[in-house]
């Protein structure tokens, strides 16, 4: 699964980023087509349950792309404007999986798009409208609001069908910290890190793992297989920029087999070409050096260039 790597947009650049970005549906919906294809949408696997296992689809994540912004999961709705959401896009406009969502989906997961590109998301009226007695968002004490009440509180608002709700507009409503059970939790952040898909996000219960025979045995599969993951994600767009192969090789492979599958799926009257990246600005002409030494791994997006004829 090609994922983008390097660093996001950061404060400073914000500004210029809002006036250099532009939404392009159409490319998005392409590479999520074909990202989908690589998270192996529509494929069965085995989940284990308690009486054995059975075969299970893989969940989707929800997309809707509105004119002036998208709604990923359950929300909330992402402004356009937003540099987070301009780095999402971005990075599906560039062929890779979100970077924001890399912790929370390292092998990827397909998306469910719903292209709403000709409606605008509109703000409903703000809350000091609402008729009635003021009551707290979530049940319950303040001293006793906990993150998953929050959080449904967060969804339950987001789904609301014309309310324009940023994440940091969310956030910004609720309390610094809490008091459960005696601790004081920061709600802000910990919310904030499971939304955005965070290793770092809090963990509701605890988790052992309990050493057994087999588990074991499936240790030493496993280590048997473990080079079969040295594995990266080449995405190479042809000289006219009208094709792009997608194919996934061994660290250890070379310049040179990449040449033997790229000539093996193109016409044989091919003009001769350069293998080369945008970013860095490298001519890969070694057929010798691995991916490895070249620096494509784990992915890497490349470029075919006609190779100028020489000078007579």
């Amino acid at each position: 699964m090609p994922q983008a790597s390097g660093p996001g947009i950061g404060d400073g650049e914000t500004s210029v980023a809002r006036r250099n970005f532009q939404m392009n549906f159409d490319l998005v919906l392409q590479n999520i087509q074909q990202l989908n294809i690589l998270a192996g949408e529509g494929e069965s696997y085995i989940r284990a349950t308690s009486r054995g296992a059975q075969l299970a689809q893989q969940h989707l994540i929800p997309l809707q792309l509105y004119s002036n912004g998208i709604f990923m999961f359950n929300g909330p709705f992402r402004s356009y404007q937003e540099a987070s959401t301009q780095q999402c896009m971005q990075d599906l406009m560039d062929g890779y999986f979100p970077s924001e969502l890399q912790d929370r989906f390292a092998d990827g997961v397909p998306f469910q798009v719903h292209d709403r590109r000709e409606e605008e998301f509109k703000e409903r009226r703000p809350w000091a409208e609402f008729p009635g007695k003021g009551q707290a968002v979530v049940g319950g004490t303040e001293g006793e609001k906990s993150t998953d009440s929050l959080g449904h509180a967060y969804c339950t608002l987001s789904q609301i069908p014309d309310r324009k709700l940023t994440m940091d507009q969310f956030l910004n409503r609720l309390p610094k910290v809490v008091v459960k059970a005696g601790r004081v939790i920061d709600i802000r952040d910990s919310l904030k890190a499971s939304l955005q898909g965070s290793s770092d996000a809090p963990n509701s219960h605890a988790v052992t793992l309990i050493d057994t025979p087999v588990l074991q045995a499936m240790k030493e599969r496993l280590e048997l297989h473990e080079t079969a993951r040295d594995v990266t994600t080449l995405r190479v767009k042809s000289e006219d920029g009208e094709h792009t192969y997608i194919m996934k090789m061994r660290f250890s492979e070379t310049i040179g087999h990449l040449r033997q599958y790229l000539d093996k799926h193109r016409w044989t009257d091919t003009p001769a070409y350069d293998i080369i990246s945008a970013f860095p600005q490298r001519c890969y002409s070694e057929d010798s050096q691995t991916l490895l030494s070249c620096g494509l791994t784990p992915n890497a997006a490349l470029l075919l260039r006609t190779r100028p004829a020489p000078p007579q």
